[in-house]
């Protein structure tokens, strides 16, 4: 039997403790390597809520706003575009409707347009006119004693069988 000097034996029955280095575990040649993260998003988490945010604003601003509140004093009907402007102007609101031809195609005959202005039930004024040819604006203008509540001008446009009610709020003419 070959017999050993007593301080290696020692050394053997030394408990052997569990030791981990990973500076040595990546320093070996088949250590796996970190695979850079591709991509905006991947890298950083909060940008992509932030973008996410950003774009569910948007969409109630420029799509869920607009739908759920739409402009009084502008509307389509019979494929003519309406535009209300009512300005205050001393002891008279002036009144004017705009209305533009929109449609794909001319219409065989050129209809007639009513439309009654008026401030509140009581008080009215009606014109009617001849409908714009394509692309043209007709403007129809009227001016109306102010009383001292009026706030907001209403017209009732009728065209053919349908009609459409627009308001606005008087705006002080401007020097």
């Amino acid at each position: 039997m070959n017999r050993e000097p007593e301080g290696e034996l020692e050394e053997e029955k030394k408990p052997f403790g569990y030791h981990y280095r990973r500076e040595e575990r990546l320093s070996l040649p088949n250590a796996p390597t970190p695979l850079p993260r591709k991509g905006l998003f991947r890298g950083n988490p909060a940008l992509a809520v932030l973008t996410l945010n950003f774009l569910f604003l948007m969409l109630v601003i420029f799509i869920v706003y607009p739908l759920l509140y739409r402009s009084s004093e502008e509307a389509v009907l019979s494929g003519y575009r309406l535009k209300l402007y009512g300005t205050l102007e001393g002891d008279a609101v002036v009144a004017t409707l705009s209305v533009q031809d929109i449609q794909p195609k001319p219409p065989q005959d050129q209809g007639q347009i009513r439309v009654r202005f008026f401030l509140d039930p009581s008080g009215r004024a009606g014109l009617s006119g001849r409908l714009p040819a394509a692309g043209a604006v007709l403007i129809l203008r009227e001016v109306l004693p102010a009383t001292p509540k009026a706030a907001q001008l209403n017209a009732e446009v009728s065209i053919g069988a349908k009609s459409r009610r627009l308001s606005v709020k008087l705006a002080a003419a401007k020097d």
